[in-house]
């Protein structure tokens, strides 16, 4: 058992509280990952779980979205992913208040796509699509697929690709 509604989660005093129809993967290595919501505050109570272990949680600050904290992880339904070297691709909006770079694709802690900020083709993407099957990485994690939309009304998929994919330890 992975973890179970009502159940004990990895953060401190708070049980999962929603797990059903929620994104999750399982990559070749046996490494795991979930999107979870949590009872208690709802400030604080959408998280990312790997491994057994909060990953990411709702409220968080990161590096490369600081002085803003994440407010969202996308639909419910929507990817998060792992590949075969334990590396997480997930999307997160925060509370930016300019609402045209609030959202964005994360490998690990690194920001790599945000909408109003990444060109292709020289036009800016304007929404990142964050529903089922929006985004995905292949199992090396060479390459990575995510559906957009661009300023100059251009929607459909884009390929990424890491050229040397990174380690978790990292």
């Amino acid at each position: 058992l992975l973890a179970q509604e009502g159940g004990t989660s990895p953060v401190g005093g708070r049980n999962y509280e929603l797990l059903s129809g929620r994104g999750n993967d399982l990559g070749n290595g046996g490494d795991y990952v979930f999107k979870a919501n949590l009872d208690g505050s709802t400030a604080d109570d959408d998280v990312l779980i790997k491994n057994g272990a909060l990953f990411k949680q709702e409220g968080q600050l990161l590096a490369d979205i600081a002085p803003f904290t994440l407010t969202t992880f996308g639909t419910a339904s929507g990817p998060v992913q792992v590949n075969d070297n334990g590396n997480v691709l997930w999307f997160a909006t925060w509370n930016d208040p300019n609402l045209e770079q609030n959202s964005g694709l994360f490998l690990n802690d690194c920001l790599i796509v945000q909408n109003g900020v990444t060109s292709i083709g020289g036009f800016l993407i304007d929404t990142i699509q964050s529903g089922q099957d929006a985004f995905a990485m292949s199992d090396n994690g060479r390459w990575i697929i995510f559906e957009a939309l661009l300023a100059n009304g251009l929607e459909g998929a884009f390929l990424i690709e890491v050229a040397e994919p990174i380690a978790v330890e990292l």
